[in-house]
Order: C-alpha cells, then sequence, then structure tokens
C-alpha cells in the first residue's frame, strides 16, 4: 500500500530566525621472490590461469558468451573476463513482460497529439461524462493511451529519459494504467501533461473540465467500464489492448497498486520439478515540498483522493490538536468522504501494539491496497 506522508509541526512559542587503481590483465607486474610467495599473489594468479583455461574452453563453443568481472583480493585487484554459461535447451525462462522501447520525443509527440484532439471535445457542449466518452473514441487520444499502457515506466532508462521534467514523469507513470483508473483521475492527469506540454493557459480549460467531471457522481466510474459503453468497434479496439497486456504486462491490467510492481528471474525444468527465481518489488513514490496543503485550493491532496471518492488519514494527537479542524476543512471545502483516525505520536507509544491497532482501525474502514494512506505527523 502507498502512502501519502504530510509533516506538520505545531506552534512553538519562539521568535523566527532567519579513486582506486585497477590491475588489469596484461599489465606489467614486479616479478616475483624466489621465496615468501604471498598468498594473495598466488590466488590472483591461480584465478588468472583458470579464468584462461575456461576461456581457452569457451572460444571452442559456437554460442559462448564472456563478462567482465572485477577480482578483489589481498594483492590488488585485477579485471578477469569469464564465460557466460548459455542456459540449458532443457531450462524453461518465465519472461513476465514484453514491453515496447522507449522513444522519448515520440512519446511527447503522442502526447500532444492526444491534448489538441481532447481540447476539441471537452470544449463542446453537453456534459461532462459525454465529452470524456468522445474523447476516448479519438485515434489519437486511444494510440496515445494504448501507446503508454505497453511502456515499461518503473524502468531506470523511463526515469532518464524524463528526468529534465519530473512532474510529466510523474503523470505518465500513471497514465499507464488508464483502464483501471476513474475517469476523473484520467482528466486530471491530462490537466497536468496540458500544464507540462502545452503551458497554463491550455491547462486551465483543462483544469475547469475536470472540476466540471468531478462534480459527477460517475466521476468515480473507471475507464474500463466506461469503455462498454462506447461505439462496438472502439470498445473491441481497448479490449484489444488488454487482451495483449494480459500476456505482456498483466499488471496493466489488474493492478494491485499503480505505485508497485513485481518481477522476477524464474527458471525451471521441463517437468517444473525444480524452479530457481530470483523475485523483486518496485515502488515507485513522489516526493513534493509544499506550503499551504490545506489550503481548499491547493490540489496536492485533491489530486490524489478526489478520484479515490474519500481520504482515510492517520494522524498525530499533536498535529490534530493544532491543525485537526484545517484538515476536516480541507477535506469538506472538496467534497472528499473523510476519515480520520487519531493516534498517540509520544516516543512511548511507538511500539508495535500500536501498529497492530493503526492495521486493525485501517481494516474496520477496508483501506485497499491500491489506496494511499494519508499520513500527517509533526
Amino acid at each position: 500500500m502507498a502512502a501519502f506522508a504530510v509533516s506538520m509541526q505545531s506552534p512553538v512559542p519562539t521568535p523566527s530566525v532567519a579513486g582506486p587503481s585497477y590491475a588489469l590483465r596484461g599489465a606489467a607486474t614486479p616479478a616475483a621472490p624466489e621465496t615468501g610467495y604471498s598468498t594473495s599473489t598466488v590466488g590472483v594468479a591461480a584465478f588468472s590461469a583458470a579464468a584462461a583455461s575456461m576461456l581457452h574452453a569457451d572460444r571452442k563453443r559456437k554460442a559462448g558468451r564472456t563478462q567482465k568481472v572485477l577480482v578483489k583480493s589481498r594483492g590488488g585487484e585485477a579485471v578477469e573476463t569469464i564465460p557466460v554459461m548459455p542456459a540449458s535447451p532443457a531450462t524453461t525462462e518465465i519472461n513476465y513482460y514484453k514491453l515496447d522501447e522507449i522513444e522519448a520525443p515520440k512519446i511527447i509527440a503522442s502526447m500532444k497529439s492526444a491534448l489538441k484532439a481532447m481540447k476539441g471535445k471537452i470544449l463542446a457542449e453537453g456534459p461532462a461524462e459525454e465529452k470524456l466518452s468522445a474523447t476516448l473514441c479519438d485515434e489519437e487520444v486511444m494510440s496515445a493511451l494504448v501507446s503508454m499502457s505497453r511502456l515499461p515506466v518503473f524502468s531506470k532508462e523511463f526515469g532518464t529519459a524524463f528526468r529534465d521534467d519530473l512532474d510529466l514523469l510523474h503523470a505518465l507513470k500513471q497514465i499507464k494504467y488508464f483502464w483501471n483508473l476513474p475517469q476523473s483521475q484520467i482528466a486530471i492527469l491530462m490537466s497536468q501533461l496540458a500544464k507540462q506540454l502545452e503551458g497554463p493557459e491550455v491547462a486551465a480549460e483543462f483544469e475547469a473540465f475536470t472540476q466540471e467531471l468531478c462534480q459527477s457522481a460517475s466521476h468515480l466510474v473507471t475507464i474500463k467500464e466506461v469503455s462498454k459503453k462506447l461505439p462496438a468497434e472502439v470498445h473491441a479496439k481497448y479490449m484489444e489492448n488488454a487482451a495483449y497486456l494480459e500476456d505482456a504486462d498483466s499488471h496493466a491490467v489488474y493492478p494491485t497498486s499503480i505505485y508497485r510492481q513485481c518481477d522476477a528471474l524464474t527458471l525451471a525444468t521441463p517437468d517444473a520439478a525444480t524452479i530457481e527465481s530470483v523475485m523483486s518489488t518496485t515502488i515507485t513514490t513522489t516526493i513534493k515540498i509544499a506550503r499551504n496543503v490545506l489550503d481548499p485550493s491547493n490540489h496536492l491532496l485533491f489530486d490524489v483522493y478526489k478520484p479515490l471518492g474519500r481520504c482515510v488519514a492517520v494522524v498525530d494527537d499533536k498535529v490534530d490538536e493544532y491543525h485537526g479542524a484545517d484538515i476536516d476543512n480541507y477535506f469538506a471545502a472538496n467534497n472528499i468522504e473523510f476519515t480520520k483516525l487519531v493516534f498517540s505520536g509520544n516516543e512511548v507509544d511507538k511500539g508495535i501494539e500500536d501498529v497492530e491497532r493503526i492495521l486493525i482501525a485501517m481494516k474496520k474502514y477496508r483501506v485497499g491496497r491500491h489506496e494511499p494512506l494519508l499520513v500527517i505527523g509533526g
């Protein structure tokens, strides 16, 4: 489960105050003395001989591959080239992801085309829900959404590609999961894209549409459900992409949380009697340093919790004493259902028993794994 944390301080009645060297193979080395051999030198020499022998044998293999390894010992460091043994034909490797290549210029161009098409739809007359449905039917919008759903947004390569615009990166990482996102969340994300790619004037038009959509009770309906009411040929195209993703990236179709992704290297014998696996979980997070977070006009918390329809918060009792009314007012002003769980923040109360109390309270209010928990402490 993701957690959205806000740190706040209680009022204080005090005035404000303004490199190593590497021994490479082939380099000259001092002659060894006749007696008193260093065990570390012998170790490196023995490894070099063994590596050379392995390399010689490996060169005879047509499909042989090698990799360089930095070997450290008391006598120094050496870069050795050793063979990479190919997997046995009898071993099955499970590939969990089959994602597209990252081409930042094409991604940006696709999103700009989608924004241009969407702008024409949202400025038309009619209910906000109908405008969004018309947007989803547009070829440019559909192409942009489908393309994003097939990208490895959790990878280092994707983050590096958009490192110069972190707000754009933040929005793109979430748009990948458009299929399971509520209508209002898609509208919010497209507004963020408009701000980053087209400027504040265009963004204002998208924000006005988002506010209009959020007034509707149906703003919580997911795109997957909305697509069922689209023209048959449009719905079929979205379903075709969903079917593709079930094999290429099932998490994009059935996400436990859009903030977390799992991966693994899994190898198995033909009869699956022996399985070797290395598993990992990647978590994405966004950190914002901001002022006036509890001003109802500040959309930092609105953008997270409005599409969810509610917010469950764990609040430090000392913070609640000073800021509780402002916290309540923020969510009331933005018409977001708010559940506040107040717990002691004293050091003596920071034990496993209190963690259990918080977890029991979260279970009582049925906090989902896809639902960021708001934590406010001081």
